[in-house]
């Protein structure tokens, strides 16, 4: 079980990537206080892991996630779209990243215009948590990043420096 602490990059699954900055104590029990993206949340200290924040990815699940993305475009099941919807918002709010990259290689498309405003919405948020935490494991630039993703998922090669630092972590 891994030990959290003040400025760890950590993943709140509702919201993403985020930093531990620091800590309260409410009824005397101890808190951490989180942010991401511009929003700051608490977590029992004693109950993070179980409350669905963790630690980055490895290397081994970044390849995992580039996989994913090059692969075929996986099949949601779902008896009708407000149950499609509902899975898509789990699955965005779950905190995997495995499942997050499904997410993102079934909803992607080079023509956002075909995807319906719910479908979108979902995709923009699921790519961004994606590229996020993959742009903070790989330590690459963040600038084009989103758009390396979708390069990938369109069976270009992995950028040389990307390809490199998954070589050697």
């Amino acid at each position: 079980m891994h030990e959290f602490a003040i400025h760890d990059q950590v993943v709140v699954p509702e919201l993403g990537l985020g930093k531990i900055i620091g800590e309260l104590t409410y009824d005397g029990v101890p808190y951490f206080r989180i942010l991401c993206n511009d929003v700051t949340v608490t977590r029992p200290k004693s109950d993070m892991t179980s409350s669905g924040v963790r630690e980055l990815c490895s290397y081994e699940d970044i390849q995992a996630v580039f996989k994913i993305l090059q692969g075929k475009r996986p099949h949601i099941k779902a008896a009708n779209n407000n149950q499609r919807y509902k899975k898509y918002r789990e699955d965005l709010n779950g905190g995997d990243i495995i499942t997050l990259a499904r997410l993102v290689r079934h909803l992607y498309t080079k023509d956002a215009g075909e995807l319906a405003s719910q479908r979108l919405e979902i995709y923009e948020k699921a790519l961004q948590r994606l590229t996020d935490e993959i742009v903070q494991v790989l330590d690459v630039l963040s600038q084009g990043a989103r758009g390396t993703i979708e390069s990938i998922i369109d069976h270009e090669p992995l950028p040389s420096e990307w390809a490199e630092k998954l070589k050697t972590p």
